[in-house]
């Protein structure tokens, strides 16, 4: 536990260590929120530009080692390693809950952008974490496959990976199989890859600024019906 916590920092402290990752992943980023001027979306990017620049000084032990330190020491530590502004509210939020910056960018952060069907799986099934984060490699792109395809694909394995309690390694190992079959496989099947990869595409193009404007959307659309057309025939 870290030191010098408050009584407000003590109990959220306490709180986070109760939770599962996904979720406390959420409460890290709620408490950041709460008590700095950072919106959700800076985070990780403020994050990792600083921890980027301390790995670069070749000063990551050096923050690493502040977790446990006293709060006069954090901020003693911080001004050697030159944190200020927006940077330092985020660390020092990250240190006085004794966790430290670089684990949370890594293992923590991560959570909050996976697939629904994985943050179920970590709420519901007891999934953990790493767990998680290795299942995410099968995704639509990676497989070349229709998001709806994928998130099938990943239920099933996840549930594997619980009923036979693999470890991450082996969960690791399974995701790179299960990978090398769908690449065979689209590699056997151009017709197969070519709708994959529309599929996806498409998907990807929704979410672009350019498919908010209804005549640019209206013309995207008739050259994809275009395209459809060409890899049916």
């Amino acid at each position: 536990m870290p030191k010098d916590l408050n009584h407000d920092s003590l109990i959220t402290f306490l709180h986070f260590e109760d939770l599962n990752p996904l979720d406390k992943a959420e409460a890290i980023v709620k408490e950041i929120v709460k008590t700095t001027a950072l919106e959700i979306e800076e985070i990780p990017t403020v994050l990792g530009t600083v921890l980027k620049r301390i790995e670069r000084d070749g000063k990551t032990k050096e923050l690493a080692d502040l977790v446990t330190a006293t709060t006069e020491e954090q901020q003693r530590g911080l001004d050697s390693l030159g944190v200020q502004g927006k940077e330092r509210e985020l660390v020092l939020v990250l240190l006085e809950l004794g966790l430290n910056p670089g684990s949370v960018k890594a293992n923590l952060l991560p959570m909050l952008s996976l697939a629904t069907d994985l943050k179920t799986a970590i709420r519901q099934k007891g999934l953990k974490g790493a767990h998680a984060l290795a299942l995410a490699a099968l995704s639509a792109k990676s497989l070349s496959i229709s998001e709806q395809r994928a998130t099938k694909e990943r239920i099933a394995i996840t549930q594997q990976v619980l009923e036979l309690d693999l470890t991450v390694p082996q969960t690791r190992k399974l995701v790179a199989e299960i990978k090398m079959k769908f690449s065979k496989s689209v590699a056997q099947s151009p017709t197969t890859s070519l709708t994959a990869r529309m599929q996806v595409a498409t998907q990807q193009l929704k979410r672009k600024k350019i498919w908010e404007d209804p005549q640019k959307r209206e013309r995207l659309e008739l050259l994809l019906s275009e395209l459809e057309k060409l890899i049916g025939s």
